[in-house]
């Protein structure tokens, strides 16, 4: 299998998908599928963004029940105090492990929001590592809701990791905003055939920026060739800071400041969990600065 298979592999995609069988991915069933093709693609590349391959809606969102866009609007669907109760089903082996608590610690020196083991609480969330890709729901659903990060495809990068948490802190990707045509062009004659869905825009009301500029560098921004079917962009940034889209280092200044706002904050800082290092001043990614490099399959 050649990488251009890998990275847009035509098994998941190539079928003419109408709307309704796109929300059969979003409110159905994880794949095994997926968890394959990730692990072939990470496995040849660490460049891939893992969760750019799913074929969950918009690659990685898996909801139990019909959501739409309102989890970052909607205040019900946040969690109460910023307090995030969880628990781990499985094993994940301690390099994978640490990936998880690095970014539980992050959110911890960066935001108010705070993970707790789970005790007696009836809303939690449950960290997975089993063979479906990386994904999670949006906002609180209630009960117990998954957070998948595929041991073997998932945790090579913490900020993978921190996207999928935002997720389930009520955070959909940047790329969706109602706004977004202000700052990129989405390419779509370049986009698999059947996920043109993915880069709907939300409605104006369902979600809230509050106020946050539009950010390349957001770890919940998709990388410019995201579901390409051969290779060209999806996503061409109009004004300068296109280099950033993508990036998996770590949470980017309006990422934090969102976060805060959404949240609550009045500021940062808490203890670590799982051994890590003290918590990192706030400002712009963690990590290096340096432009992400791409795969060798895409192409400007």
């Amino acid at each position: 299998m050649n990488m251009q298979d890998l990275l847009f592999p035509p098994q998941l995609y190539e079928c003419n998908w109408q709307q309704e069988q796109i929300k059969v991915q979003a409110f159905g069933n994880p794949d095994e599928e997926v968890g394959k093709i990730i692990e072939d693609a990470v496995n040849e590349t660490t460049e891939v963004n893992p969760e750019e391959l799913g074929s969950y809606f918009e690659g990685d969102i898996l909801m139990p029940q019909i959501q739409g866009r309102s989890a970052l609007a909607d205040k019900s669907k946040r969690w109460p105090n910023g307090v995030v109760p969880y628990t781990f089903d499985g094993y994940f082996p301690p390099p994978q492990k640490a990936v998880i608590d690095a970014a539980i610690n992050e959110y911890h020196a960066k935001t108010c929001i705070r993970f707790k083991p789970r005790t007696t609480e009836s809303d939690y969330v449950v960290f997975k590592g089993g063979n479906t890709g990386c994904w999670s729901s949006v906002g609180r659903t209630g009960g117990a809701q998954t957070i998948n990060l595929q041991v073997n495809g998932c945790l090579s990068k913490k900020g993978t990791a921190l996207h999928e948490i935002a997720h389930a802190l009520g955070i959909f990707h940047e790329q969706n905003r109602a706004d977004r045509d202000n700052h990129v062009r989405v390419r779509f004659e370049n986009i698999q055939n059947g996920l043109e869905a993915n880069f709907d825009k939300a409605r104006p009301g369902t979600t809230n920026t509050y106020g946050v500029p539009y950010d390349y560098g957001s770890v919940m921004h998709y990388s410019g060739n995201a579901f390409s079917k051969n290779g060209q962009p999806t996503i061409v940034a109009l004004q300068s800071g296109s280099n950033r889209m993508g990036q998996r280092d770590g949470f980017s200044s309006a990422d934090i400041q969102r976060l805060r706002i959404m949240y609550e904050c009045n500021g940062a800082g808490g203890s670590n969990i799982g051994g890590g290092s003290k918590p990192s001043v706030p400002g712009r990614p963690i990590g290096t600065n340096k432009p992400r490099p791409r795969p060798t399959t895409n192409h400007k």
